[in-house]
C-alpha cells in the first residue's frame, strides 16, 4: 500500500515538473470527508483519483458507532449521552494530525419492544446523528437480556466502514443487561466478537452499572474483539463543564444555524429544520461543544441539506434547484435576488468561522489547563480508549 501511495505522489510532482508550471488545483471538502479536485487544463493529465489520493493519504480517519441499549433502566445515560455527544466529538476531531471522523449510532432494545435496532449509518454529518438521539426515549425491557447481538450484527454489516490501513474502526457497546445467547438465530455475542476481529473492528464495551453477567459477558466481547472493557455507574457520571467562553460559542452556534438553508425533497428539509431548532435549544456546554466541532469542519454548516455546504462541496448547483426544492425562504425571490441573499448568508457564515476558530482553540486549551477530565464517566472512557487505539495511527492529543 505504502508503494502505491509513494507512487502516486510522485505521479503528481513530476508531471507539475515536466509541465514547468504551477498545478492549480482547488479541493473543496464534502460533508462525507471526501475530497473534490478541480484541476486547470494544464494539469488534466494528471488524474483526479490520483491526486485526491495523495492529497488523502495524510489524513487518518477514524470510525465510531454507539451500539446503545435504550431499554428503560438506561435513561439516566441516554439523557447524558445527548449532552456530551457533541463534547466528544469535538474531543476526537481535535487530534493531531486532524483525522476524518465519522460517527454512526445502533440503538437496540429486545424483541417485543418498540423496535429491536434503529441504525444511523456512518456519516460526518454530526447534526444528524444528534438529530436521532434527541428523538430517543428510553422505554421497554425490563426482563433481563436484550437484544445485543442484533446490535452487534447490525455495527458490523449494515455499516459502510471505511477501508485501507490509515483508518480506525471501533464499536463502542453500552448497556446493563447481557444478550440473547438463546434466540437460535444464527447470532452469538463470541461469533459476532470474533468476525469483528476478522474485520478489523475493535469492540470496546461499556457496562452501565453493576450486573454480573453482564460483565462476563462484556468483558469476554472486548477481549475478543481487541477492545477495552469498562464499568461506570448507570447514569454514565457525566459532568457539566463550564467556560469564559461559552456565551459566545452559544451566539456563533445560533448564528450557524441561522446561515443554514434547506434544499432538496420535503423530507430534507424538514430534517434541516430539525437540525436548527436542536442547535437553537442546546443548553451552553453542548452549544460550544457543538460550534466548536463546527469550526473543526471545512464548512461549519449542520451537514447534509445544507445549501451552503452543498454549493461549497461542489455537490449542487444553483441551476440544477427547482422551485420544489428550495426552502420556503428562497421560492419568491428572483434569480439574483437569490444569489444575493445566499452571498449574505455565505459572509456571515465565514465571519462566523474566523471567530469560532480562535475561540475554539481558546476554550479547548481552558479546559484542558483548568478542569480534570473525570475518567470514570462514560465520555472519558470512551475517549481514553479512543487515544489509545489511535496511536497506532500515529495521531495524539
Amino acid at each position: 500500500m505504502l508503494k502505491k501511495q509513494t507512487k502516486t505522489v510522485g505521479i503528481v510532482v513530476a508531471a507539475t515538473a515536466a509541465l514547468g508550471v504551477g498545478l492549480f488545483l482547488t479541493s473543496r471538502s464534502s460533508p462525507s470527508g471526501s475530497a473534490t479536485a478541480h484541476a486547470a487544463p494544464v494539469a488534466e493529465m494528471v488524474a483526479p483519483a490520483e491526486i485526491a489520493t495523495a492529497r488523502e493519504v495524510v489524513r487518518p480517519r477514524i470510525d465510531v458507532v454507539f451500539a446503545l441499549d435504550t431499554t428503560s433502566s438506561m435513561s439516566g445515560m441516554i439523557a447524558g449521552a445527548k449532552e456530551k455527544i457533541w463534547s466528544l466529538a469535538n474531543e476526537i476531531a481535535s487530534g493531531q494530525p486532524r483525522p476524518i471522523v465519522r460517527f454512526g449510532l445502533v440503538a437496540f432494545r429486545d424483541k417485543g419492544d418498540a423496535y429491536v435496532t434503529k441504525v444511523t449509518g456512518l456519516s460526518s454529518d454530526m447534526d444528524a446523528m444528534y438529530d436521532e438521539l434527541m428523538g430517543f426515549q428510553a422505554q421497554g425491557g425490563g426482563d433481563g437480556p436484550e437484544h445485543v447481538n442484533q446490535a452487534l450484527a447490525d455495527s458490523l454489516d449494515k455499516m459502510q466502514w471505511g477501508q485501507g490501513p490509515k483508518v480506525l474502526r471501533i464499536v463502542f457497546l453500552v448497556g446493563d443487561a447481557p444478550p440473547h445467547n438463546d434466540y437460535n438465530d444464527g447470532l452469538s455475542s463470541t461469533g459476532l466478537a470474533k468476525k469483528a476481529a476478522e474485520m478489523g473492528i475493535v469492540i470496546n464495551t461499556i457496562r452501565t452499572g453493576n450486573d454480573p453477567n453482564t460483565g462476563r459477558e462484556w468483558q469476554r466481547i472486548a477481549s475478543l474483539a481487541g477492545g477495552q472493557f469498562h464499568s461506570i455507574s448507570q447514569n454514565g457520571a457525566m459532568v457539566a463543564i463550564a467556560t469564559p467562553y461559552d456565551a459566545k460559542l452559544v451566539e456563533l452556534n445560533r448564528v450557524l444555524a441561522d446561515t443554514s438553508i434547506g434544499y432538496g425533497s420535503h423530507d430534507a428539509r424538514r430534517k434541516m429544520r430539525s437540525k436548527k431548532s436542536n442547535r437553537y435549544a442546546m443548553s451552553a456546554e453542548v452549544a460550544a461543544s457543538a460550534a466548536s466541532y463546527s469550526s473543526k469542519k471545512p464548512s461549519a454548516g449542520l451537514g447534509r441539506g445544507d445549501l451552503l455546504e452543498g454549493l461549497e462541496s461542489g455537490a449542487i448547483s444553483m441551476d440544477s434547484l427547482d422551485g420544489e426544492s428550495l426552502s420556503e425562504e428562497l421560492r419568491d425571490l428572483s434569480s439574483s435576488e437569490r444569489k444575493s441573499y445566499i452571498k449574505g448568508k455565505k459572509v456571515a457564515r465565514q465571519a462566523a468561522q474566523k471567530k469560532l476558530k480562535q475561540l475554539s482553540k481558546d476554550r479547548d486549551s481552558w479546559i484542558k489547563k483548568n478542569t480534570k477530565k473525570d475518567k470514570d464517566s462514560m465520555d472519558g472512557k470512551m475517549m481514553g480508549a479512543v487515544k489509545e487505539q489511535a496511536a497506532e495511527l500515529g495521531v495524539s492529543w
